[in-house]
């Protein structure tokens, strides 16, 4: 029985060790010249529409913002002035940016959004600007009159008025919810009440 399994892993060694090294793959050889048979022949393409592109409510190109040296933490800021809401600052991803236009659009239908938000290479990435305009932004702008939400530097500065003093706890909670992360440090709550 040993004899078969030494045997066995003879042949095994030999078929690895004899295995030629891998190759590339060759190019595919070109096809000959087309002539006029064979253009006869084949059915013509008919050239492929793309479709329109599709404009966002907010008919401003992407800012990019090149940040020089070291990455820098993002900044954002967000203020609401009677029906208009201004989102300023800069983040990493431009996808992400774009993620918080079109929530904040759609999520706040009676509000112009004017997006000066900018993406780029040299802002740190943040876990939470997926979460932002979604599970903060918009329940803080629909409760708090003249809000303004701004982080920098890992501060978090709520600003504006509610109608309730538990609205205040509420929205700190919110705000220690969804901007979390090594990054941040401190909530400065000047939100006052009626």
């Amino acid at each position: 029985m040993k004899t078969i399994f030494q045997l066995l892993f003879f042949l095994l060694f030999l078929s690895v060790v004899s295995c030629e090294k891998p190759k590339l793959a060759d190019k595919k050889p070109e096809s000959p010249a087309p002539t006029e048979k064979t253009q006869a022949a084949a059915p013509k393409k008919e050239a492929v529409k793309q479709p329109a592109p599709v404009e966002s409510k907010t008919a401003k190109s992407e800012p990019v913002e090149e940040v020089s040296g070291d990455p820098v933490e993002p900044v954002i800021s967000v203020t609401e002035k009677g029906n208009v809401v201004t989102i300023t600052g800069g983040i990493k991803s431009r996808f992400q940016r774009q993620r918080i236009i079109d929530t904040l659009t759609n999520g706040l239908k009676e509000h112009e959004i004017v997006d000066e938000l900018k993406s780029g290479a040299g802002w740190i990435p943040l876990g939470w600007e997926n979460r932002l305009a979604q599970d903060l932004l918009i329940p803080y702008i629909s409760v708090v009159e003249d809000a303004e939400l701004h982080y920098k530097e890992g501060i978090v500065r709520l600003e504006g008025s509610v109608n309730a003093e538990r609205n205040i706890r509420d929205i700190q909670m919110k705000v220690i919810d969804v901007i979390n992360g090594p990054y941040s440090k401190d909530i400065s709550n000047n939100l006052s009440a009626k």
